[in-house]
């Protein structure tokens, strides 16, 4: 997690992950994946850092379902299709 936040945070040097809190650095990396900033994490965006985590690998629709369809069952408690940073926490 650490070099992932450190790669986003690169060109923001007021920025030290090392002296974060553990929700900091989980804030830093929600914001990082909100591409559209509107602080909620799409299916897309969701995916986006599912691939990024998993150092670009490739997934069928089927391995994206099978990832995403669970997670936002589970923890997208307003049903709106997107996790906030709270829905996003409680899923980690």
């Amino acid at each position: 997690m650490m070099n992932h936040l450190k790669e986003h945070l690169q060109d923001q040097a007021h920025l030290n992950p090392e002296s974060m809190s553990m929700t900091e650095r989980q804030f830093h990396l929600f914001l990082a994946h909100d591409f559209d900033n509107d602080l909620l994490l799409d299916g897309i965006e969701l995916m986006q850092s599912i691939i990024h985590e998993e150092g670009g690998r490739v997934f069928s629709d089927r391995e994206v379902s099978q990832m995403l369809d669970p997670l936002l069952d589970r923890f997208d408690t307003d049903r709106d299709g997107k996790l906030s940073f709270a829905e996003y926490m409680m899923s980690l």
